[in-house]
């Protein structure tokens, strides 16, 4: 019941707040995940967004995502879990995505992208934020362009080899993450508003392509 969800959400929040160690952040952010996908699910993403918890992850996805220690496997795999639980907390909830949006995610994400190579293990999970908030939030399109989103959105679903900037970091992208990057340009695609920006992005021929390799190609 309700109860629950506040005693569990309180409990996560403590730990959240006093710890530092790597590994204890790894099982509550991966807490946060399983939960938002269990029963009382909107209630929970309610109570997260109500007592802090998205905010928090959001100042910690920053920080973690403009750490130095790349190198440190316990540090890669918290970023991993933490930008998960984030995807997980705006999936289906738009209140969550305009949060999220609000708190600073489309610079998080944006500088993110544009300095990862194409094949790159935390891509996958920094596309899946960007394609819950484009699918949760229509207010957030517009903003996208601002970020590099949209260009990001293109070198990861295989676009053009020009729009990466630098041609040496040009890897075609593993079919997942082509795929992931590839449904969130179709997401866009569907609002009129985003069809000049699609257009410069050189979206167009991403999804031209996607159409003609079809589903079984």
């Amino acid at each position: 019941g309700m109860e629950n969800v506040e005693q569990t959400v309180a409990s996560i929040m403590d730990t959240l707040i006093r710890n530092t160690d790597a590994n204890d952040l790894i099982i509550v952010t991966r807490r946060v995940s399983s939960i938002c996908q269990g029963p009382f699910s909107s209630e929970f993403k309610a109570e997260l967004r109500n007592k802090g918890v998205i905010k928090h992850l959001v100042s910690r996805a920053r920080d973690l995502d403009n750490s130095s220690e790349y190198t440190n496997s316990a540090i890669a795999t918290l970023r991993e879990s933490t930008f998960r639980a984030l995807a997980e907390t705006i999936y289906s909830s738009r209140i969550n995505a305009d949060e999220v949006v609000r708190l600073g995610m489309l610079t998080i994400l944006g500088q993110g992208l544009n300095r990862r190579k194409t094949d790159d293990n935390n891509v996958e999970v920094l596309l899946c934020v960007t394609n819950n908030i484009i699918g949760m939030s229509a207010s957030a399109h517009e903003l996208l362009s601002e970020y590099g989103l949209l260009e990001s959105l293109v070198r990861f679903s295989g676009g053009r080899e020009e729009t990466v900037k630098d041609s040496a970091r040009w890897v075609l992208p593993e079919g997942h993450v082509r795929d992931i990057a590839t449904a969130g340009l179709a997401n866009l695609s569907n609002n009129p508003a985003m069809r000049a920006a699609l257009l410069r992005a050189g979206a167009v021929e991403v999804l031209a392509r996607e159409l003609a390799r079809g589903p079984y190609a």
